[in-house]
């Protein structure tokens, strides 16, 4: 029985820091994955709309410039006119 017992009180028998933290540390590390999926979402949202915002800047430049264009041909633009000419 003493053998039992200088056994059981030996370091085979003590779980160690290697099994015991992983168990402990198991919600925290799901936490902290949690975490840094939720800001890489984040940064592929925010780069999103920054390309979408980009794309709406360009796309209005070029409906803005299209309309002057068109606007200025339709100015100059009767029967025997040519461009206009410089003073």
């Amino acid at each position: 029985m003493a053998s039992r017992s200088v056994a059981l009180a030996s370091a085979d028998w003590k779980p160690t820091v290697a099994l015991r933290m992983p168990l402990l540390a198991s919600p925290a590390a799901a936490a902290r994955r949690g975490a840094a999926e939720a800001q890489v979402k984040q940064a592929e949202h925010g780069l999103r709309a920054a390309l979408d915002a980009g794309r709406l800047e360009l796309e209005t430049a070029w409906t803005g410039l299209e309309a002057t264009a068109e606007r200025a041909g339709a100015r100059g633009s009767g029967p025997g006119e040519g461009p206009p000419s410089r003073r």
